[in-house]
């Protein structure tokens, strides 16, 4: 049995003929035959009968959701008696919550295998989706998630289901076929698929049945016989005993290739009865028949009949009865007083009008969830069971529509759960766009499958927009469906089939279908249902009777009052609808428009006796003739009646009312047209709209802010075509408004509107945030860019930060980027300062807010360099000692002269003052000065060989330097300053490399390194030495210094050539921290460094050789280099640094007399020039 909705149908699937309509059903139906498959699709539908050899049973219902099939699946089962079930059904509602519905529905069919103890297999199916582009996808594939983790619980705990993947296993495509995909292109929803997906969804369903079915392929043995157990009927208890007897029916069941032997009948599993025809007892309510017949090979099937037995003989007249005499509220109540009240709820109350004796249903909405409809909501059980007992019907309305030309059909009554299924519906229309004024009859009998009717429909002209007599009957004793209208039958015809498939589980709703979308407006004064057919002459005399609640009959003339100021009048007629029993008026009230003959909005009284009340009124109206300009209006006429006796006609009863269109005569007021949003920016926009009047004297413009009220903006002045609202911000929905005043009258015009967004707002940018920070760089990490926007950067120094302080600082721009750089560096800057930095977007003339501000100050400035350097070559002597903003130069000479010495600095007494020394091959000469006189010792360390470089260490951390030799890799250490040998040996550097000594760690002791070709390698520790510190610094061929240049007692790296100095405080690759040029161009000259002693040291050094302390004075400027830069973007380094604008001073050139003299001797250092 495939079961479902319009999917399982092939409804909306571009094929239009019912008959047609075949989804998956035939393609799964003919590949299962010819694999020998030998299958009975069942059910109480057949959409696609056009095909033969086709099995087109079914129960497919286009727009249900599974709470609705779960109503019904027990009730199918026990008619179909189906083995398997074929189950897609949610895509009508894809809500995970209702993944409980559908555990309700297999909860039903468990109970069904258990009333009738047979087996049934649900092959139940993951839903496939809509096209791709449309919503709901996501909640379809939540539900699948549900009913997968569903099934396969109750798979677990032993429940007879296959789970099947529509929705990703067969492949379907979730495009339009224009697009290749596989769902109808027609299909607003991207719900149903064309052929291609069908046939996608018959493969799954195919693999599923196969291992399933049996193979009967090339079997010529017995074919098993057909169980028929006749029709469901309805019963009525004619003796009120609670029982009835009735005879089973079998004789339908016949055996293709034999002879049934036996018929056994069932009810709650038990045998009650034998043989074609038995007769059994029935109980009130419910019976269901299980028919098992036995063919002569021993063959078995069954079949399922049920009988439902009413108390009494059965309803035989009024079932359900509806005066609309509440007056207010939400109910309707059924006053039949035929077994329970099916009473119906008012949905939208606020769309209906309660009158005294009826209900107005007079307001529509676009959106269907304010619609009005009145319905029963359940099952209407007592209507559908009494019409389907009796085989007959009559529907009696007093109604008065709004219009003539409402279709849909507009629906009047109906008595369905979709507009696809119905037991009975009466509406006004044909279907479709046609207007013509007609009352529709749709009937589903015997003679049609489910979903299928019988459809009959009156002349045109049968739609009257005043009070009307609408009778619908049905006869089952001639098959005749007869329409009246106000007593005259409008249409009959001859219908097969009977009622007894009227389906219990139809709800009744008027004024609408259940699903909202055949809406039918105008009064409603009475509604009764008969299981009976009247005859036409109750229908005549009930049309006579009239509504029973003091109605009047308002007649137009041409059905419509159609009046003109100045111009034409029109006239409708009053007549009781009910005879009084004495004198009454009936009072026409007109609003202030319309004027009855005694002035505008004066009533007109209008007298009725006994004996003449059948003497209609005739009431001419006439237009009030103003000078407002309105247009075409409307005027209202209400109707009540009064009586000097209250008893003869019920007394202040409104009577309903007319509606008059008016024509105006005024000038009219157009309306402004075209009125368009262009130039529109974050800040701005630009409106203009045409000018259709020469009379009006102001425009009038109005805003509304994403959907907000309206507002009044702008007054213009008359002939205005444009304005530009300058008002609006970024990221807003602004609607706009225009219309015409005319002071003179006074008047409006109507609306002309539009609607625009501007532009996107531009986001804050982020607070600025620090990358790195030096004495006159600071570098700042730039936000990421969200959409190609420029990024402007401001600053404030100290001193405008200051003035911020007092109130009027500026700030400045420094930098627009509109690059994707992820940082800037603003440089040059001044160290110990601070500075505000803060960022906003960019996008053309627009522009974000200013986001946080970052205050970060500078590093503090680099204390002034106070230390000698010197140079040696051949015996010559030349030291430049730097003081702040004053440098000293003194050149002298010591030692021999010979090229074969190397000199040497350090404390070798532990005073905390530097000496000076010279070395060649093993031989020390070291001198000191101390304020008292100088000292001076010779000794012998190291071999007596050349290659070897002198070093100068504490390499024990006692405070004192002593002796060191380096070459080619090996370090030689001495912890004294006396002859012997090695104190530590140690193996560290290239043959190539350069030794370096220094406290690299501020731990007081000196420890080796090696510098080679730009790269210093240095270690902390003298014993097993290793690379702690790797840095470059400089360019390669240069030689290294170390010293400690900013006075942190670390020793840190320099370097030198050919008179230029470059150091760095930092042992890791970076930049120069201070620079200068001292010595001479030519080569040869051994740089040494950080010579750690005040220039009177120099003087006491040379006391014995100079009569008089004589270090001249050689001023100059600061050589401290601030760099410009982050060490990214440092300069070369071959040049001369700059020294805050001041020239730099040449290079001074030693000149001294040379002598070969001994170690032991000096001679008097000369006087140097000036450079």
């Amino acid at each position: 049995m495939p079961t479902g909705d319009s999917i399982t149908q092939g409804h909306a699937s571009g094929v239009a003929n019912i008959a047609n309509q075949i989804s998956y059903r035939k393609t799964l139906y003919d590949s299962l035959i010819a694999q020998g498959r030998q299958i009975d699709f069942v059910g109480s539908n057949s959409a696609g009968w056009n095909y033969a050899g086709f099995d087109a049973d079914h129960m497919g219902y286009p727009g249900w959701q599974v709470d609705q099939v779960e109503a019904e699946i027990y009730s199918w089962l026990v008619q179909n008696n189906p083995n398997i079930v074929l189950l897609h059904i949610g895509t009508n509602e894809v809500n995970p919550a209702f993944v409980s519905n559908l555990e309700n529905l297999l909860n039903e069919v468990d109970r069904y295998e258990s009333d009738y103890s047979l087996d049934v297999t649900v092959i139940v199916a993951r839903i496939i989706r809509r096209v791709n582009s449309k919503p709901l996808n996501t909640e379809t594939t939540q539900y699948n998630n549900g009913l997968a983790s569903l099934v396969n619980t109750r798979i677990t705990n032993g429940d007879d289901l296959v789970l099947v993947d529509m929705e990703n296993a067969a492949g379907v495509t979730y495009e339009y076929q224009a697009n290749g995909g596989d769902f109808v292109d027609t299909d607003s929803n991207g719900i149903h698929p064309v052929a291609s997906g069908y046939d996608k969804m018959a493969a799954i369903w195919e693999a599923a049945l196969l291992p399933i079915l049996p193979d009967c392929s090339g079997q010529s043995g017995n074919t098993p016989p057909v169980s028929e157990a006749g029709q469901n009927w309805i019963y009525g208890d004619i003796n009120n005993n609670g029982s009835e007897t009735i005879t089973l029916d079998g004789t339908a069941s016949y055996d293709p290739d034999g002879t049934i032997t036996t018929y056994n009948w069932y009810k709650n599993s038990s045998l009650v009865a034998t043989g074609a025809t038995p007769n059994v007892s029935l109980s009130l309510g419910v019976n269901n028949f299980v028919l098992e017949v036995t063919d002569d090979d021993g063959a078995k099937t069954t079949d399922v009949v049920s009988y439902k037995l009413v108390a009494g003989s059965g309803p035989t007249g009024l079932i359900a009865l509806y005066e609309f005499a509440e007056g207010s509220g939400l109910t309707v109540t059924d006053t039949s007083g035929y077994l329970s009240p099916l009473n119906l709820t008012i949905q939208n109350v606020q769309n209906t009008t309660w009158f005294n004796g009826f209900l107005e249903v007079d307001k529509i909405n676009d959106n269907t969830s304010n619609y009005t409809r009145i319905t029963s909501g359940t099952a209407a059980t007592k209507i559908n069971d009494a019409i389907a007992y009796s085989g007959a019907l009559t529907v009696e309305a007093w109604i008065a529509p709004e219009n003539m030309t409402q279709n849909g059909p507009a629906r009047v009554m109906t008595i369905s759960p979709t507009p696809l299924l119905r037991n009975l519906t009466i509406g006004t229309g044909t279907g479709g766009t046609s207007n013509s004024e007609t009352y529709s009859v749709r009937l589903q009998t015997s003679d049609y499958a489910t979903g299928q009717y019988a459809f009959y429909y009156s002349a045109n002209g049968a739609v009257r927009q005043y009070l009307t007599h609408l009778v619908v009957t049905f006869d089952d004793a001639t098959n005749t469906l007869n329409i009246f209208i106000d007593g005259v039958l409008y249409r009959s015809a001859t219908i097969n089939g009977n009622l007894q498939n009227w389906q219990t589980s139809y709800p009744l709703t008027i004024t609408n279908e259940l699903t909202e979308n055949r809406q039918w407006l105008g009064q409603w004064h009475r509604l009764a249902i008969y299981n009976r057919a009247m005859p036409e002459t109750e229908i005549d005399s009930r049309y006579a009777a009239g509504p029973g609640n003091g109605t009047a009959y308002l007649i137009e003339s041409n059905r419509v009052t159609l009046v003109a100021e100045g111009g034409i009048t029109d006239s409708y007629t009053v007549a009781p609808a009910t005879a009084p029993s004495g004198n009454i008026t009936i009072t026409a009230l007109p609003d202030a428009n319309c004027d009855l003959g005694n002035g505008a909005g004066n009533p007109l009284n209008l007298a009725f006796t006994s004996g003449n009340w059948t003497t209609a009124r005739n009431v001419i109206v006439t237009a009030t003739n103003d000078t407002v300009i309105e247009g075409t209006h409307s005027c209202i006429i209400s109707h009540s009646v009064t009586s000097s006796t209250a008893a003869n006609y019920p007394i202040g009863t409104p009577l309903g009312v007319i509606i008059g269109t008016i024509t105006d005569n005024d000038p009219e007021t157009q309306t402004p047209t075209n009125l368009v949003a262009s130039n529109v920016t974050r800040t701005s926009l630009s409106l203009t709209w045409t000018d259709p009047n020469n009379i009006e004297t102001a425009y009038l413009l109005e805003r509304s802010v994403n959907g907000s009220s309206w507002a009044q903006i702008a007054n213009l002045p008359a002939n205005t075509t444009n304005y530009n609202d300058t008002s609006v911000s970024c990221g807003n929905n602004y609607g706009y408004r225009v219309r015409a005043y005319f002071s003179t009258i006074p008047a409006y015009s109507n609306y002309a509107t539009t609607n625009t967004s501007t532009p996107a707002c531009i986001p804050t940018p982020s607070v600025p945030t620090l990358n790195s920070v030096s004495e006159a760089t600071i570098a700042l990490n730039l936000p990421s860019n969200p959409n190609n926007y420029t990024l402007q950067i401001q600053r404030q120094d100290q001193a405008q930060l200051l003035t911020t302080m007092a109130g009027s600082g500026n700030w400045a721009t420094i930098a627009e980027v509109t690059n994707t750089n992820t940082n800037y560096v603003d440089s040059p800057l001044t160290c110990e300062t601070l500075y505000s930095y803060r960022y906003r977007w960019l996008d053309g003339p627009d522009s974000s807010q200013w986001g946080s501000e970052l205050t970060i100050g500078t590093n503090p400035c680099p204390a002034p360099l106070t230390h000698s350097f010197g140079l040696y070559k051949d015996g010559q002597w030349a030291f430049y000692t730097i003081d702040g903003n004053n440098a000293y130069d003194a050149r002298f000479t010591f030692g021999p002269t010979d090229g074969q010495w190397q000199a040497i600095i350090g404390d070798w007494d532990g005073d905390g003052i530097d000496g000076i020394g010279i070395y060649s091959e093993g031989v020390w000469t070291l001198r000191s000065a101390t304020p008292s006189g100088v000292t001076e010792i010779t000794l012998t360390f190291g071999p007596a060989e050349t290659g070897w470089t002198p070093l100068l260490g504490d390499w024990d951390g006692n405070g004192t330097d002593t002796v060191g030799l380096y070459k080619t890799g090996v370090f030689l250490l001495r912890n004294s300053n006396t002859t012997g040998t090695a104190d530590i040996t140690a193996n560290f550097g290239t043959l190539n490399s350069i030794p370096v000594v220094g406290d690299w760690n501020s731990d007081n002791v000196d420890s080796i390194g090696y510098y080679d070709n730009g790269t210093f390698t240095l270690s902390n520790t003298n014993v097993a030495p290793q690379a702690n510190i790797v840095s470059t610094f400089g360019p390669s061929g240069w030689q290294p210094l170390v010293g400690d240049w900013n006075d942190d007692n670390k020793d840190t790296v320099g370097v030198f050539n050919n008179g230029l100095w470059r150091m760095s405080n930092s042992n890791t690759s970076g930049e120069v921290n201070f620079g200068f040029n001292y010595g001479n161009l030519s080569g040869g000259w051994q740089p040494l460094g950080n010579f750690d002693s005040d220039p009177s040291i120099l003087n006491l050094l040379f006391a014995s050789t100079v009569p008089m302390p004589r270090v001249p004075v050689i001023p100059g400027p600061s050589v401290i280099v601030t760099p410009s830069a982050s060490s990214s973007s440092v300069g070369n380094i071959n040049e001369v640094p700059s020294t805050d604008g001041a020239t730099i001073e040449a290079s001074p050139t030693p000149e001294v007399p040379i002598t070969s003299d001994a170690p032991d001797t000096t001679s008097t250092p000369e006087s140097t020039e000036d450079s």
